[in-house]
């Protein structure tokens, strides 16, 4: 009852799929409480992330605004009004392929959302960037040595991963990740022993454990065994026949 224009408005609005709703109450109130622009900015860049996947525009907008709202400084209105209203809410971001946390405020989805837009749109440093300004969660470093792997970071990603054993498919994921780096550094023997560790328990998801048969794969056509590489790839195959690349990297095997 007693609280102000702008937390009334925004509120009103929590429910909304509509962005212009909260560009409305943006504008409505910037003037008076500029903390408004960078609440609404978080739930609209949010909404077009979460529900306009494949839609360049909507991501094109979403990249637009939790960019420019990762930087902004937390206010103490912002705080009170995300820690009451939106304290449980989350949103699904797939922080590496095969991998989607649920995601609140509090768990820096803004950040990790918008590395996430950066990274689709090729921009790589800005998603390390942002990435790198993170809380230092477990996501957030899934997050980073992927982006590290991306940009062929591979000391960086060994160096991050040291001491990992497989526990989850976050962590498979890292053992694949430490795998590749140590390929393409040209340590053989140590990527093999990375993928083994990463496909050692079966009940990782498929996507964890494809992307450690691939990069298994890559490490025995460096080595010449064609053998062990369409034993890999057939795997691959016999669960997902449509695997990016798949087709090709068979073909090469001819």
């Amino acid at each position: 009852m007693f609280a102000p224009g702008w937390e009334k408005d925004l509120f009103a609005v929590l429910p909304s799929t509509n962005p212009s709703d909260f560009t409305d109450v943006a504008r409505r109130h910037h003037r008076n409480a500029p903390h408004t622009r960078v609440i609404a900015a978080t739930l609209e860049g949010l909404l077009h992330f979460e529900f306009g996947a494949g839609d360049a525009g909507a991501e094109s907008r979403a990249r637009e605004l939790l960019g420019w709202a990762a930087v902004q400084p937390s206010t103490e209105p912002i705080q009170r009004f995300t820690g009451t209203y939106l304290v449980h809410r989350t949103w699904p971001v797939e922080i590496v392929p095969g991998v989607t946390a649920e995601l609140r405020l509090q768990d820096d989805v803004v950040r990790l959302a918008a590395a996430e837009l950066h990274q689709r749109a090729g921009d790589l440093d800005a998603a390390i960037w942002t990435v790198e300004q993170a809380l230092p969660t477990a996501h957030a470093a899934l997050s980073l040595i992927d982006l590290y792997s991306c940009a062929e970071r591979h000391q960086e990603v060994i160096d991050l991963t040291n001491g990992i054993t497989n526990s989850d498919d976050a962590t498979a994921l890292l053992l694949a990740l430490r795998g590749r780096a140590f390929a393409h550094q040209g340590f053989y023997d140590a990527a093999r022993e990375s993928f083994s560790q990463a496909l050692r328990v079966r009940s990782r998801s498929t996507a964890v454990r494809h992307r450690a048969l691939v990069e298994r794969v890559q490490v025995d056509f460096a080595q010449n065994r064609k053998a062990a590489a369409r034993k890999g790839l057939e795997k691959i195959l016999a669960e997902d026949p449509t695997y990016p690349g798949l087709t090709d990297a068979l073909s090469s095997l001819q």
